[in-house]
């Protein structure tokens, strides 16, 4: 949702070959906010047969907030992977043959894949 992001977002999916056939959803806190993100993922699977979903969090989440507050980029990096993995294990509940990749953009614009 952030806008410092998207455009690191488009390059990297571009550079990977995704052009623009692709569902975005985008919700501040993406997968802390699970419940919002597993209906359009479903959604998305569904009208669009979408199975390959790639989950992107980036540095300096205002929807991570307090969280993040006291804690070092490496761990900042480690709580999103946590949560990531936590969002894969919902969505391979409802769309058993997903392909679900994690990545973290920093602030200087690099995509990290986790």
């Amino acid at each position: 949702m952030d806008f410092r992001f998207q455009s690191a977002i488009n390059l990297y999916l571009n550079q990977m070959g995704i052009e623009d056939d692709y569902d975005r959803v985008s919700y501040a806190g993406s997968s802390k906010n699970l419940i919002n993100i597993i209906g359009q993922v479903a959604l998305s699977n569904k009208l669009h047969g979408a199975v390959n979903i790639h989950i992107f969090h980036h540095e300096d989440c205002g929807a991570y907030g307090l969280d993040l507050a006291k804690v070092s980029k490496e761990d900042e990096i480690l709580l999103h992977k946590k949560d990531m993995s936590c969002a894969e294990m919902e969505i391979l509940k409802i769309i058993p043959t997903a392909k679900v990749s994690h990545y973290f953009v920093s602030l200087d614009k690099k995509v990290i894949k986790l």
